[in-house]
């Protein structure tokens, strides 16, 4: 599968992040890792393609969980055409099953190409320290609520197949893209909605919720959805706000590859200072898997073997006694800048985020 033009290309119908990868030399550290995530990827039904140049995110999301497929070794079955990952045990059956859905920004939303640099400062603002926070969060609730859904839907058709198994586990992968700066909202919003656990304006404890408000109706949408025995059929959510171009320059500059952009990194931790800023080096590099989370449904009818995703610095969460477990190696990434900061600027940029994320 070729995934690149050999020319620049301009025309107004792909996607400008597929055109930036495309037509930018600077980027060919950026477009090599994409084709390696891409590699043996089957399309089964012939759009694969036009939709990473047209729509982007799904079919990029798509080729993440492929690549992370191949690095825990695991067999996808591509005979079928859903669900999208039929994961196969060594016998030959099914182990369990991956849906991708992105979360978009809404039709009347601010739309991405309206992007400026005040958006570019609040990006690298601690979300809780926005005077609008809530705001953020609960739009990030209900764009992934609308994702979570559909593919709940989706499950009711499929087990209508003949080779999909009532008692294997389903998993929804979801990536975030549900608002102009999407990478606010981190893991936050995803937490509210499966647990009913909400961020407090310490960014550092959670308070239980039970809903939110839809601004323009005014109804309210339900959080703790994991408690629900109606969403039962879906044993975990795998899910990244992460997972966007800044990831793949991440990636380029950890294996070594030029970029005239630094990328500095914020991770969470339970010890002080408890933000921690990391810049991306080749010495220091960014995981494949930074920022990359498993949320369990406690109430599953096929709950899924967390061994299963083990030693892959994914963070797995639990619900237990009404408590949250955090599992992993991997410290949960927050907030990644990734913009042009030469010389003493990256220090200021380090300093900067150090001061706003712990004070």
């Amino acid at each position: 599968m070729q995934l690149f033009f050999d020319t620049p290309i301009e025309d107004e119908k792909f996607h400008p992040k597929y055109k930036l990868l495309n037509n930018n030399l600077m980027l060919h550290g950026e477009r090599e890792i994409l084709k390696k995530w891409a590699d043996g990827f089957i399309d089964r039904d012939g759009k694969i393609l036009y939709e990473l140049q047209t729509t982007f995110h799904s079919t990029f999301w798509e080729f993440y969980i492929h690549q992370l497929l191949k690095n825990m070794g695991e067999t996808i079955d591509f005979t079928k055409h859903r669900p999208d990952f039929i994961v196969k045990k060594d016998d030959g059956s099914d182990k369990f099953y991956i849906e991708a859905v992105v979360s978009e920004i809404k039709k009347t939303g601010r739309p991405e190409d309206d992007r400026n640099s005040a958006d570019l400062e609040m990006t690298e603002t601690p979300l809780w320290k926005l005077p609008d926070f809530e705001n953020v969060i609960n739009e990030g609730v209900i764009r992934c609520s609308n994702a979570f859904s559909g593919k709940l839907k989706k499950y009711a058709n499929y087990i209508k197949e003949p080779w999909v198994k009532t008692d294997v586990p389903y998993i929804i992968g979801m990536s975030s893209f549900s608002q102009l700066n999407y990478g606010l909202e981190s893991h936050y919003s995803i937490l509210a909605l499966l647990y009913g656990f909400y961020i407090k304006e310490d960014g550092l404890s959670f308070e239980k919720r039970n809903f939110v408000v839809k601004q323009e109706t005014g109804a309210e949408l339900p959080l703790n959805i994991f408690d629900d025995e109606t969403n039962s059929d879906v044993s975990a959510v795998l899910f990244s706000s992460k997972v966007t171009l800044g990831k793949l320059t991440a990636l380029a500059i950890s294996n070594g590859h030029p970029n005239l952009n630094s990328v500095i990194s914020v991770y969470g931790d339970t010890e002080l200072p408890y933000f921690k800023i990391k810049p991306v080096t080749p010495d220091n590099p960014e995981l494949f898997s930074d920022g990359l989370f498993l949320f369990h449904n406690p109430k599953a009818k096929n709950p899924l073997n967390p061994s299963i995703f083990k030693d892959q610095g994914i963070i797995q969460v639990f619900k237990k006694n009404g408590y949250l477990e955090f599992d992993g190696d991997q410290l949960p990434l927050i907030c990644r800048v990734n913009r042009f900061t030469p010389g003493p600027m990256k220090e200021m940029y380090i300093s900067k985020l150090a001061i706003d994320f712990n004070s």
